[in-house]
């Protein structure tokens, strides 16, 4: 979509921002980094109609704020037009994907921060609240829900996974893009971590052995190392599927081929 951020700032309090400067928002959205002053903000806007999104991810950030988990602040809110936007502190650091993968890094801070990406999603799970109007159901929506999934609902975010956590000074910082959170059984956003752990792209298997000993790592600091069974696995294959199969063919997205798609779909 294409947006000028001059139409939203001073709706949200910017009216002479000092620089703005575009970078990667995500499939749903556009993101600026926003300069005013002495401060600095993270703009994002959304496509049309997305407003219960924005309002979903809005009420997470909010209930979350001052908690152990770290998210970002919201400054500023403007959901009620076409295009929802909500201006957020900036957050310096990179994704903890990156961190991973760099060369530098040491497999004993790769360990570290895959036991400490662990610990906080068993926070985020155990939390009871806030209370979500879910309309119709996020799970249900991306495959058949598990028969028996029962007890104390808990929150999920439901999109937990390394490009959404950032690092800064091998430590993490932030816990991003609550757009898919929800109330319900653990078991679902475990699974689904693990699906996009297990299912990154990795043509010559390179990966192969730093994913298994992060998907360890990740377990240990979740305090279970029992993997969900199989039929959660199952719906965790189905929602990455329904998620990326509308995208094979994208340019922006090189490495969803056919093939992986399948591997996708055949996940267990």
């Amino acid at each position: 979509m294409s947006v000028d951020p001059a139409d939203f700032l001073p709706r949200l309090g910017v009216p002479e921002p000092t620089s703005v400067e575009a970078v990667s928002g995500g499939a749903d959205g556009l993101l600026w980094r926003v300069r005013s002053g002495a401060l600095t903000y993270a703009l994002r806007v959304l496509g049309p109609d997305r407003q219960a999104q924005a309002n979903r991810e809005v009420t997470m950030l909010r209930s979350l704020a001052g908690s152990e988990i770290p998210v970002p602040g919201v400054r500023a809110v403007a959901i009620e037009a076409d295009r929802p936007a909500y201006l957020m502190d900036w957050i310096d650091g990179r994704p903890l994907a990156e961190r991973l993968l760099d060369p530098a890094a040491t497999d004993a801070v790769r360990s570290r921060l895959m036991i400490e990406f662990g610990r906080l999603q068993a926070l985020i799970n155990a939390r009871t609240g806030p209370a979500l109007d879910d309309g119709p159901d996020w799970i249900a929506r991306r495959g058949d829900p598990v028969p028996g999934a029962t007890g104390p609902a808990r929150l999920l975010h439901l999109d937990y996974h390394p490009l959404n956590v950032m690092v800064r000074d091998d430590r993490i910082v932030a816990v991003l893009d609550w757009a898919n959170a929800t109330l319900g059984d653990p078991r679902y956003d475990r699974a689904r971590t693990e699906s996009i752990l297990a299912l990154m792209p990795d043509p010559d298997g390179t990966l192969e052995p730093l994913l298994a000993q992060g998907i360890a790592d990740w377990r240990a600091g979740y305090g279970d190392p029992t993997p969900p069974g199989p039929e959660f696995r199952r719906w965790a294959g189905a929602a990455m599927a329904a998620d990326l199969a509308p995208r094979v063919g994208d340019p922006g997205v090189p490495w969803l081929t056919p093939t992986h798609l399948a591997r996708i779909r055949a996940y267990r």
